[in-house]
């Protein structure tokens, strides 16, 4: 029989000991304010308008 696999990302990860409370629990994936701050929606939008073309064509 084939075995399913499932990666978890958690979400809201705030500070440095969550990230370490995590990675002792086995999960791979943390999104949240502790990697990366919110940013402004112009930022966002011109990182978007440089991404896609270089790297979609």
């Amino acid at each position: 029989m084939a075995q399913l696999a499932m990666m978890v990302a958690v979400e809201g990860g705030e500070n440095d000991a969550q990230w370490q409370l995590l990675r002792e629990l086995n999960c791979p994936v943390l999104q949240g304010y502790h990697l990366v701050k919110l940013l402004p929606t112009q930022v966002v939008t011109d990182w978007i308008k440089t991404f896609i073309p270089a790297h979609i064509g």
